[in-house]
């Protein structure tokens, strides 16, 4: 079971949902359409990692118009947050301070980046999130995100143990999250599937002697879903060509291997 407490994991559970999926973003909600084998729509607001909302319809112009009620709503929720940033005027919140001053520091170690920093208050705490499209892993900036929360999640004692005295703007959560261009993703499951030997569809599944690509699953693994596994710590600002069959440090290749390059 997945803990939903920071922002990272909520949206971990909701890629879980999409699955490679094209989906439309508008304001504060995100919705994935579907429309076979049923005429369907998932939406979910704001950073959580479950939808509030996951219909089947009759028809296209059903859906269409749930759709456009949820995002008049969106519009008002948009609205409202306007009025009460008025009120409070220009001083910052401490999380929105730490997502700004993240977001300074990002831009002049990486300007070949675009850094999306944001900032959520909640009860009982707040939440800092940087997103990026393509560039570096993850885990090259974990480090660095690490001096900006006030501590961590003990899942022993089920609570959250402060144990960051630096003196400077922090954060309950601190999270980041990268995901790979449409682009490079249909760039690498086309040459993933020829590879393989199978069809490039949504519906196209891992055969059993490429599971050693995919950790934490065991059958019926979709193609997509290769695309993180494999993409996952790649740097992206060091150039991307496609996918090959992964070498050994004799020269040799590993038949049912794969890595970017």
């Amino acid at each position: 079971m997945i803990r939903l407490i920071t922002k990272k994991n909520r949206q971990a559970m909701r890629q879980g949902w999409i699955d490679g999926r094209e989906t439309e973003k508008y304001l504060d909600i995100e919705i994935l359409r579907v429309d076979t084998p049923y005429i369907g729509a998932t939406i979910w607001k704001g950073t959580a990692g479950n939808p509030f909302q996951n219909y089947s319809y009759k028809t296209v112009e059903q859906r269409e118009l749930y759709i456009e009620e949820a995002k008049k709503n969106a519009e008002a929720r948009e609205e409202y947050n306007k009025k009460i940033k008025e009120k409070r005027g220009t001083r910052l919140s401490e999380a929105a301070q730490t997502a700004k001053n993240i977001k300074n520091i990002l831009i002049k170690k990486y300007p070949e980046i675009k850094f999306s920093v944001t900032s959520e208050n909640f009860s009982m705490g707040n939440s800092v999130n940087v997103s990026w499209i393509d560039g570096i892993p993850e885990s090259d900036i974990e480090g660095f995100l690490s001096q900006f929360q006030y501590g961590h999640f003990d899942g022993m004692t089920d609570c959250y143990e402060y144990s960051n005295s630096r003196d400077f703007s922090q954060a309950k959560f601190v999270s980041s999250n990268r995901t790979i261009s449409k682009e490079k993703q249909n760039i690498i499951i086309q040459q993933l599937s020829e590879l393989m030997g199978i069809e490039n569809s949504d519906y196209a599944v891992i055969p059993d002697e490429y599971m050693v690509n995919v950790r934490g699953y065991v059958y019926n693994v979709p193609l997509s879903r290769l695309v993180y596994q494999i993409s996952v710590n790649y740097d992206f600002t060091k150039g991307f060509h496609g996918v090959r069959r992964k070498m050994t440090d004799e020269g040799k290749e590993i038949i049912n291997v794969f890595e970017l390059y």
